[in-house]
C-alpha cells in the first residue's frame, strides 16, 4: 500500500513471515542506470515548489483615489474637471467597474498625469520589454462576460489600440462613438461574434475579419452558446 508522506509518495512493503527465510544477495546497481533498473527502490523525487512572483496587477482604483486625494479634490470636483460622472468615478475608485480607455484618459488628463503612470506601464527606455501577462490591463463590461486585455501601450490610447478579446455566451459590449474617422478591425479566432455599426449588422465567424466604422455607436456581441475569442484593433485616422 502507498502511504502519503510530507515530501511525496513512499512505497512501504509489509514484512511477510516465512517459515524459513533465506537471505538473498542483492546485485549492485548497474553504473549509469537508475536505481530502479537494478532492483533497488528509488527515493521519491521531491516536486519543485510552484514559482510565484508575488506581483499583482496595477490597481487603477487605488491610484486614482490616491491622486485625487493628494490634490485635495472631491469626487464632485474631479467629475466637473474630467466630464466623468460622480457615480462612475465612485464605482471606479471602489473597483466596482473597469473604466474604458476614453474614460481613463479623461480622468488622468484632469489629474495631470499620463495613462501610463496610472496603469504602471510607463516605458523605462529599454530596447526590449517583456511584460508579464498579469500586468496587462484588463477592461470589460459590468457583468464580466466581455473581457478585453490591452496589448498596446497606453501612450497610443485614442489613436491606436489593440486587444485580446474574450466573449462569454450572451456577452455584449456597447461602445459610444469614438473620434471622427475611427475604425475597428475585429479578427475572430474562435466561435462567432455579431457586430453592429450604426444601422449595419453582420456575423463574423472564426477566421474572418470585420472592418467597420467606430465613430458611430457600435456593438460587439456573442449570441451563441460558446465562448468566442478575437483580436480587436482600433485605429483613428
Amino acid at each position: 500500500m502507498g502511504k502519503m508522506q510530507d515530501n511525496g509518495y513512499v512505497s512501504i512493503m509489509p514484512d511477510i513471515a516465512k517459515p524459513r527465510a533465506r537471505q538473498r544477495k542483492t546485485k549492485p546497481a548497474t553504473p549509469g542506470l537508475p536505481a530502479a533498473a537494478s532492483g533497488a527502490v528509488p527515493a521519491p523525487a521531491r516536486l519543485p515548489e510552484p514559482r510565484t512572483t508575488g506581483a499583482e496587477p496595477p490597481s487603477v482604483a487605488e491610484t486614482i483615489k490616491h491622486l485625487r486625494r493628494q490634490r485635495s479634490l472631491s469626487l464632485e470636483d474631479l467629475a466637473q474637471m474630467s466630464g466623468v460622472s460622480r457615480s462612475m468615478l465612485s464605482q471606479i475608485e471602489r473597483d466596482a467597474t473597469n473604466p474604458t480607455v476614453a474614460t481613463l484618459w479623461r480622468i488622468t488628463s484632469a489629474l495631470g498625469v499620463s495613462v501610463d503612470e496610472v496603469m504602471g506601464t510607463r516605458s523605462h527606455g529599454v530596447d526590449l520589454e517583456v511584460i508579464p501577462g498579469h500586468a496587462l490591463p484588463v477592461i470589460g463590461n459590468a457583468d464580466g462576460l466581455m473581457r478585453l486585455r490591452m496589448l498596446g501601450p497606453m501612450s497610443t490610447a485614442g489613436s491606436q489600440e489593440w486587444y485580446e478579446l474574450s466573449a462569454q455566451p450572451g456577452a455584449r459590449l456597447e461602445s459610444k462613438p469614438h473620434g471622427a474617422g475611427t475604425r475597428e478591425h475585429l479578427f475572430v479566432t474562435e466561435g462567432e461574434l455579431t457586430v453592429s455599426s450604426g444601422d449595419v449588422h453582420g456575423v463574423v465567424r472564426a477566421g474572418e475579419l470585420a472592418r467597420y466604422n467606430a465613430d458611430v455607436p457600435h456593438v460587439i456581441s456573442n449570441h451563441t452558446r460558446n465562448v468566442a475569442r478575437a483580436w480587436l484593433t482600433v485605429l483613428s485616422i
